[in-house]
């Protein structure tokens, strides 16, 4: 955020609604308060959405490592999943991500989760969400 509100146009962020009062007009620096709120506001939004912005403001392509930003969208919403609903699935957590059942890794063998089922992650899952993650990470800095 830092570089664009420095003149760099090879990055493009969405619009930022940033709301100033008089009162934080003595704050000092406004870049740093117009950026400090940028990053609140993203901090807010969808966890699953966050992804689409960032690969948006770097102008990145994904698609090689679709299969690992599918798996990514599962592990958001299986981390809601244990949030919201301590571990059961509802039709709502099934349909965010496009499919009809959660597939986990249990080592010795694929269990399936469908609706009403209550989840169980293994270190495997971990390692899954883990190297999704840096894959994900090494195509959105390469």
């Amino acid at each position: 955020l830092s570089k664009v509100l420095a003149g760099d146009t090879t990055i493009k962020l969405r619009k930022c609604q940033v709301k100033l009062n008089p009162t934080d007009l003595g704050i000092g620096d406004i870049n740093t308060y117009v950026e400090n709120s940028c990053v609140d506001a993203f901090d807010f939004e969808n966890a699953q959405e966050k992804l689409v912005i960032v690969r948006k403001a770097l102008n990145v392509d994904l698609t090689g490592v679709q299969n690992q930003v599918n798996e990514i969208k599962k592990f958001i919403t299986i981390r809601n999943i244990f949030q919201h609903n301590l571990g059961v699935i509802r039709h709502d957590d099934i349909t965010a991500i496009g499919s009809t059942s959660i597939t986990l890794d249990e080592g010795d063998k694929i269990t399936e989760y469908k609706v009403g089922d209550r989840i169980k992650i293994s270190p495997f899952d971990i390692e899954i969400c883990a190297d999704s993650l840096i894959e994900v990470n090494n195509a959105l800095i390469n």
